[in-house]
């Protein structure tokens, strides 16, 4: 009897040692797991925080670039930008107001008369000029 006692002694330590192996396996496994979630949240979470700062910063680009088209906006439908352009491009003027139309700069270079006499030109420098004017000799 006590034979068959210790033989079932025994035999529960070698079960309880296979029990506790399989539930230390499983403990790490489980936290092998639990580490690489944690790893691939964190891989997630960094990339998420940088498409979040891309678009802030396409955001203030566009706020930016808004801005812009706003003041330009303001600019064309300005009184001053319509009369400009009306006067540039339609050739208009107000009332009591002489507009003066020049030809192309090809037909003023056409009509405007040639040099045919050469002009003398003084190469003396001018502090002997303005010596010759006082007096003074050099």
């Amino acid at each position: 009897m006590r034979h068959n006692r210790l033989r079932k002694q025994g035999e529960n330590t070698k079960e309880k040692r296979t029990k506790d192996r399989l539930m230390t396996f499983f403990l790490v496994i489980s936290i092998i797991l639990f580490a690489g979630s944690v790893t691939q949240t964190s891989k997630k979470i960094g990339k998420v925080n940088k498409e979040v700062k891309d678009r802030e910063e396409q955001l203030r680009n566009l706020q930016s670039e808004e801005k812009k088209l706003e003041e330009k906006y303001q600019e064309v439908t300005s009184n001053e930008y319509m009369e400009k352009q009306l006067r540039n491009q339609l050739n208009l003027s107000k009332e009591n107001e002489i507009t003066l139309v020049l030809p192309e700069d090809e037909l003023l270079r056409k009509l405007v008369p040639t040099d045919d006499f050469e002009t003398e030109v003084d190469l003396t420098p001018n502090y002997k000029k303005w010596a010759r004017v006082f007096g003074v000799e050099l």
